[in-house]
């Protein structure tokens, strides 16, 4: 009987130590979402998606015409923003020899724009935290 509780007791340890003695060090993932690009286009993909979750509803007759126009507005808005977001990171590099490009919207994108490395969000001059999701600016 001691005998069992000890392996037990054992076998219990080692299954909740696992994971920290397995753990691989997750601070220079190069996942593809790590990156500011990628974390715009999983944005992208989740407005995207509740969009046509929005439509559906509609169309079972869950959301009001009113409700549903708005909601689908703002959130084509917040699709554009973020698909304009990307358009200007993409370009970044090349801008130095091309001239100033267009983004989605029409408007050149400033020289100077800058966006939020968790959320993706525009962030004014001189700030230091997103004024989004609260994270440290950082300096690229």
């Amino acid at each position: 009987m001691p005998l069992l509780l000890v392996v037990l007791t054992i076998v219990s340890v080692g299954f909740a130590l696992w994971p920290v003695l397995t753990r691989q060090n997750l601070a220079y993932s190069t996942s593809p979402s790590d990156t500011p690009l990628g974390r715009l286009a999983l944005r992208k993909e989740i407005l995207l998606s509740n969009i046509a979750d929005l439509d559906f509803e509609f169309a079972m007759g869950k959301l009001a015409q009113d409700d549903y126009e708005s909601l689908r507005e703002t959130l084509k808005r917040q699709a554009a923003l973020v698909i304009e977001q990307m358009d200007v990171l993409q370009r970044r590099p090349a801008a130095a020899g091309a001239g100033a490009a267009e983004s989605p919207s029409g408007k050149p994108p400033a020289a100077d724009a800058r966006f939020c490395a968790d959320c993706g969000s525009g962030l004014p001059g001189g700030a230091r935290f997103c004024p989004t999701c609260g994270s440290k600016v950082r300096v690229a």
